[in-house]
């Protein structure tokens, strides 16, 4: 599968990224490498994630407090969002 990540969705992770790395130099890294990993996941078995509405789905990082948003379009999997779990939900429901 392809994958596209908005640019609102990228803008997410660097911003966290630049926080966590600020509270912890390095940890931004962990960050953005975890994100990869689901990423990974996603790609292999893109209906796996549980859908949270309609043709959305959601992974969740482990080791942060961040879900990955995306839906599946043919042979594409585009990342509508990595939001933070204390941000309003469904900020990211008209991204597409």
């Amino acid at each position: 599968m392809e994958f596209k990540i908005l640019d609102a969705a990228e803008a997410e992770l660097r911003a966290a990224a630049r926080y966590y790395d600020a509270e912890l130099p390095g940890l931004g890294l962990d960050l953005t490498e975890e994100f990869a990993q689901v990423l990974k996941r996603i790609l292999a078995h893109p209906q796996a994630g549980p859908p949270v509405a309609t043709g959305i789905r959601r992974q969740l990082l482990r080791r942060f407090p961040f879900s990955v948003y995306y839906l599946v379009d043919g042979t594409m999997v585009v990342v509508l969002a990595v939001a933070h779990h204390s941000r309003k939900p469904g900020y990211w429901k008209k991204r597409r």
